[in-house]
């Protein structure tokens, strides 16, 4: 309903119009940048009224879209790490996880294969002895964040340990044991089949 009312103001007022364009889902992102083709005189814009449900329609959708990235952590993380892995050389034992959590995470995720084809899309530098990547374009880095902003460092407690979590040191036993109790309760044998 929003996307129409801001689509019916620029076909209105500007004659532009939205093309269909079924491999590109996010119909909102495209009315943004439709109005950014409003015509200009002498490098001025033309201003005209804007009914007052547009902007509101508008305001609303920017407020989701921030909302969405900051809470996509809270809402997705559904599984934590087990607590059960102490019994193996873990390469977490070498950092200071929290402190790479907050201040490196994007660094440390462009090992990963979603995370690099995200990161490779923009012009990036990667500086390992800071562990950071900087993007050469401050508007490609703008763009990156508001897709991929999730903020670690400013997450409930609860979803940050959800990654970071203290995990002790345990024989293989013990871990073999806590998969073994995992596979019992999850697949119960109820009935004996006769054949």
């Amino acid at each position: 309903m929003k996307n129409k009312h801001i689509t019916k103001f620029l076909e209105e007022n500007f004659n532009i119009t939205l093309d269909c364009n079924n491999h590109y889902k996010n119909k909102f992102h495209l009315l943004l940048c439709k109005c950014l083709i409003i015509p200009k005189i002498e490098s001025k814009f033309i201003f005209k009224k804007v009914p007052i449900s547009c902007y509101i329609d508008v305001r609303s959708i920017l407020k989701e879209v921030v909302k969405n990235t900051i809470t996509t952590l809270r809402e997705k993380r559904l599984f934590e790490i087990s607590k059960n892995l102490g019994c193996f050389k873990l390469a977490r034992s070498n950092f200071v996880l929290d402190q790479e959590y907050w201040y490196n995470w994007e660094y440390h995720a462009y090992n990963s294969k979603i995370w690099k084809d995200r990161f490779d899309k923009y012009k990036i530098k990667i500086d390992p002895t800071k562990k950071q990547l900087d993007f050469e374009d401050d508007d490609e880095m703008e763009d990156f964040y508001s897709q991929y902003g999730y903020e670690p460092d400013e997450q409930p407690k609860n979803v940050q340990e959800k990654s970071t979590k203290y995990i002790s040191s345990n024989s293989i036993d013990d871990w073999i044991q806590s998969l073994s109790s995992r596979i019992i309760k999850t697949y119960k044998i109820e009935k004996k089949l006769e054949y």
